[in-house]
């Protein structure tokens, strides 16, 4: 087996031949120009960890309303160091939280329900009366008591 070098022009025709050879390939497009100044913007900007909880709310519920569409929630819990990480990023900006704490557990249960409200009724849903598990408790722990009549 012999090597070769290639020039630059000549690895791109092979490259364009096998690309043009595959039949479901599709060329790649420049983004749209109304997400330019994102790309270049998020090219300066990294992960952010946050320290106050409140404030990682508020940026990553106005992260989901500007981009609905884009924007994903990750958790990710490691067990062998006892963190919890929480994750909210639309590719452009990425936004942590990490935490060792067991009572940040319910805080991350009430930002579980304010994302599914904004999910499933839209990015202009109120979140102002969003609760947690505990509403939800209460009203369950109601039913059934007292005697029938």
């Amino acid at each position: 087996m012999s090597l070769s070098v290639l020039t630059a022009r000549e690895f791109a025709t092979r490259a364009e031949a096998e690309q043009s050879s595959k039949p479901y390939s599709q060329p790649r497009r420049p983004p749209p120009a109304e997400e330019t100044p994102r790309l270049i913007a998020s090219v300066a900007a990294a992960m952010v960890y946050f320290d106050s909880w409140d404030e990682f709310v508020s940026k990553s519920v106005e992260l989901f309303r500007n981009h609905p569409d884009t924007t994903r929630y990750v958790v990710k819990y490691r067990h062998c160091e006892g963190k919890l990480v929480l994750k909210v990023t639309d590719n452009f900006e990425c936004l942590k939280f990490k935490t060792d704490q067991a009572q940040d557990a319910k805080k991350m249960e009430k930002l579980n329900t304010i994302f599914f409200t904004l999910m499933t009724h839209g990015p202009d849903a109120d979140i102002s009366d969003v609760s947690g598990k505990e509403q939800a408790e209460q009203q369950q722990s109601k039913k059934g008591r007292g005697r029938r009549q």
